[in-house]
């Protein structure tokens, strides 16, 4: 047994002892936690150099850590804790680089696995948030378990915060190529967020959304992402105006050859085909027709922008939006390289 008070350390060397022990090179993902924090540890070292419970308080200017955990070397996959971690109002932004996050007080139960050849995966047996600063709002009442593995998740939230009800139950993709090799199987439930207490809508005093969702997309034998996504009960009410929809829906039909896409909505029907993915034609038709002079479309060399093809476009808006009715349909022939 080995006691320990208020002896400092930073995350490099933490990461350097776990990189000794293992005989590997140290975990990015470990080296780059809480750039420059300085840490206090008090508490026990219990076991093995390479099997041991730690169970302590850790405390810094960010806020403070109970844990108890058990870290294993498993040299073939590399270095596991597990256990509890209780964190009282510490700023997980900071030590996680995201400028986004704040203040967190949270209990959890998990396993973090951060592999021999780098990058972590991280099961959740149990979380549960009291409070988490997120974008300028502190949600509370937030409970949840899965698995984060490949910058994919695969679990279920659940939030009972005042101004944010919300259920998530599945599988969901954090890859930045959304349709590239990225997997969507879930079913979510967002029964009210009020959006101008979460600071989302900022020009509104009453802004509230509500709708269910259920998504599948999933890979093709091309490793595209193809499915459908089906949305029910969408409503928002901003100021003195308010919008419902039911029965909406986007299928994506995508081949390596081929990419298809038709929208079903009470105020639209949009379909597409093409070479290229939606995402892709819509980025690079938005370049050249809008952050580019109009007048210069035409003689604007087209082949360096779009893959060459056949592009259909069509777009409908109904009356249900705002009594518009109108009808445009692009047909682009062939673009040659």
């Amino acid at each position: 047994i080995v006691l320990f008070a208020n002896r400092f350390s930073d995350k490099l060397l933490t990461a350097s002892i776990v990189a000794s022990i293992n005989n590997i090179p140290r975990n990015k993902a470990l080296a780059a936690l809480a750039p420059g924090e300085k840490f206090a540890y008090r508490g026990t070292l219990t076991g093995l150099v390479d099997d041991f419970v730690i169970d302590g308080k850790v405390f810094s200017n960010k806020g403070n850590c109970d844990i108890d955990l058990l870290f294993r070397n498993e040299r073939k996959y590399g270095s596991r804790f597990h256990g509890s971690v209780s964190m009282d109002n510490v700023n997980l932004g900071y030590i996680i680089n995201k400028g986004i996050l704040g203040e967190t007080t949270a209990d959890t139960r998990l396993n973090v696995l951060f592999r021999r050849g780098g990058g972590m995966e991280i099961d959740v047996d149990t979380v549960s948030v009291k409070n988490i600063y997120l974008y300028g709002y502190n949600y509370s009442g937030i409970e949840g378990k899965g698995v984060y593995s490949d910058r994919e998740f695969e679990g279920s939230l659940v939030s009972n915060d005042p101004n944010f009800k919300f259920s998530f139950d599945g599988r969901v993709s954090l890859k930045e190529n959304f349709l590239n090799g990225a997997e969507y199987d879930f079913r979510a439930l967002l029964s009210y967020a009020n959006l101008s207490a979460l600071n989302i809508d900022m020009h509104n005093n009453v802004s509230d959304l509500k709708f269910n969702a259920d998504v599948r997309l999933l890979n093709s034998d091309t490793n595209i992402t193809s499915g459908i996504v089906n949305v029910n009960g969408f409503e928002i009410n901003r100021g003195n105006s308010s919008y419902r929809a039911n029965n909406m829906s986007l299928k994506l039909d995508n081949t390596s050859d081929n990419h298809s896409a038709e929208l079903s909505a009470p105020f639209a029907r949009v379909r597409y085909s093409g070479p290229a993915s939606l995402d892709v034609f819509s980025k690079k038709f938005y370049d050249i027709a809008v952050t580019s002079k109009v007048g210069n479309i035409l003689p604007r060399d087209t082949s360096a922008v779009y893959t060459s093809g056949c592009y259909d476009f069509s777009l409908l808006t109904l009356t249900a939006l705002q009594g518009m009715n109108a009808h445009l349909y692009l047909h682009a022939p062939q673009f040659s390289h």
